[in-house]
């Protein structure tokens, strides 16, 4: 049986400073409602490495970035959805 993919959250300082915490109670509602928790960990991650970026995810080994409120609902049903699909 393969792993659940991870979704990583920045939840360090400069991501912190930015709201980036705000991220995680959308992100737990995004993956209930698409009934993901048993295909899908999310996980914080201490510092992602991006900070010049704004608030960022990783997923799949790739990072997005300038996350907000507004716009992380179209960042994962475009980028994370679709790969938590059942093949």
């Amino acid at each position: 049986m393969n792993e659940a993919p991870t979704l990583y959250l920045c939840l360090g300082s400069a991501c912190h400073q930015r709201r980036g915490y705000r991220l995680l109670p959308l992100l737990e509602e995004l993956i209930r409602r698409h009934d993901l928790s048993a295909r899908l960990r999310l996980k914080g991650a201490f510092c992602l490495e991006n900070c010049q970026r704004g608030c960022s995810l990783k997923f799949d080994g790739r990072i997005f970035s300038d996350l907000n409120e507004e716009n992380l609902g179209e960042i994962f049903a475009r980028e994370i959805l679709p790969r938590c699909q059942p093949t």
